[in-house]
């Protein structure tokens, strides 16, 4: 599961990557999830590029 998104995730241009993880952003919003443990994970997220 996690090797095929990772194949799909290097299909996409660095562009795509940054709007898929903006709507993922929007979409924890939405659900009032933005909590420490959300910013811990977007840190890590973030650091990998």
């Amino acid at each position: 599961m996690y090797y095929t998104f990772t194949s799909y995730w290097r299909k996409f241009d660095r562009k795509q990557q940054i709007i898929v993880l903006l709507v993922f952003l929007v979409i924890l919003w939405s659900m009032n999830f933005m909590n420490y443990g959300i910013f811990k994970v977007f840190n890590l997220i973030v650091s990998s590029f």
